[in-house]
């Protein structure tokens, strides 16, 4: 404290970062001076700091929706038998560096956890898938030489649909490693998935209401018409299990664009301009540790199927040189992003982004 007049009782620092007045504070008690410390330790820590002459330091960080407000250390010490101050020095920039930096050390681990799933998946899919074939094959060979409706001939036939359901599986382990067979074209995502709204109101049923949120002049990308089907399939039945009786979904699209200093404090995010589409829903949400496996084969929460279906998502949207974010909240619902680059002609190069974007194109915001 600059002086030592007994009105002194805090300096102009500790208002502005601890929002008071201290002239308002002489002859309180702590707990009628900072009723939200009522309860705590706090008012008994101080206590026995000015009869004690213990120390105390901690630091103290208030949140925001989800992100810091605010932050500072205090320092607490004796003074003389029966008093004690407490120094409040701001480190808010700190803990939101730190904050940053413990979030982008998290995503690189989870990318290249990912990474790591996906060779492993993409080789066992391929060993499984040459095997299958060896049985299909063989299966079929066999059925040419037994007489339809013997129970032998109905045994084969269960052994040839098993095959081609593991079949199924095997190719969507191969989206999920990026070493599907595709053949892109070039489309207007738009388009695309307006002549899928129909199939798209099947599936999620009557109770949820299916929000169509088109943006314009949407930039072309290019990608196989079946992986898109698949991609949005995945993401809708997904929002549908997530929702207990009546909700909402919503589909975006819009066209961003990233530059070097954005890609280099966000890990994930990938330099250049990308169409994104956005599947919300206003379902139960997932905590955050739910949210580090939920891309990973055969990992479900529902009790059900095989948790291959976000899990084909990442695989499709990596193998089309995109990327994919999740943002949800226990309670709060869940957000899926899908980046696809724009589709550049090859004989434009890298002068293409360069050129003027169009209206409704817009900077990625931080999450």
């Amino acid at each position: 404290f600059p002086t030592r007049r007994s009105s002194d009782l805090a300096n102009p620092a500790a208002d502005r970062i601890l929002g008071i007045k201290h002239q308002n504070l002489v002859g309180k008690k702590i707990e009628d001076a900072f009723p939200g410390l009522a309860g705590t330790e706090i008012p008994e820590i101080y206590k026995k700091i000015a009869l004690y002459g213990t120390t105390w330091k901690t630091d103290q960080v208030n949140y925001e929706e989800g992100a810091i407000k605010g932050a500072f250390e205090v320092v607490a010490f004796q003074t003389e038998p029966g008093r004690m101050v407490a120094l409040f020095n701001d480190i808010t920039e700190r803990k939101r560096s730190e904050e940053e930096r413990e979030s982008m050390r998290m995503q690189l681990a989870q990318k290249q956890k990912m990474e790591s799933i996906g060779k492993l998946a993409g080789g066992v899919a391929h060993d499984y898938n040459n095997m299958l074939g060896v049985i299909i094959g063989h299966n079929e060979f066999a059925l040419e030489q037994v007489e339809e409706g013997t129970q032998l001939y109905n045994d084969l036939i269960e052994i040839s649909k098993a095959a081609k359901r593991s079949a199924n599986l095997t190719n969507q382990l191969l989206a999920f490693a990026r070493k599907q067979t595709i053949n892109p074209k070039i489309i207007n995502l738009n388009e695309a998935i307006n002549d899928m709204l129909s199939m798209l109101h099947r599936i999620i049923g009557e109770n949820i209401d299916l929000l169509w949120k088109p943006s314009p002049d949407i930039w072309e990308v290019k990608i196989d018409n079946s992986q898109l089907d698949q991609l949005f399939v995945n993401l809708c039945v997904n929002a549908r299990d997530a929702i207990d009786g009546v909700g909402k979904i919503t589909i975006e699209t819009s066209n961003f664009e990233f530059d070097e200093n954005y890609c280099s404090n966000h890990i994930g995010f990938l330099l250049g301009k990308y169409v994104m589409v956005a599947v919300s829903d206003d379902g139960c949400g997932m905590d955050k540790e739910t949210i580090s496996h939920i891309f990973e084969p055969f990992f479900t929460t529902k009790g059900k199927g095989y948790g291959l279906g976000l899990a084909t998502t990442y695989g499709i949207v990596k193998q089309n040189n995109g990327f994919i974010n999740v943002y949800s909240e226990p309670g709060k619902g869940t957000t899926f992003r899908i980046y696809l680059p724009k589709y550049v002609e090859k004989d434009l190069g890298k002068n293409e982004l360069n050129e003027d974007e169009p209206k409704n194109s817009k900077k990625e915001l931080d999450s």
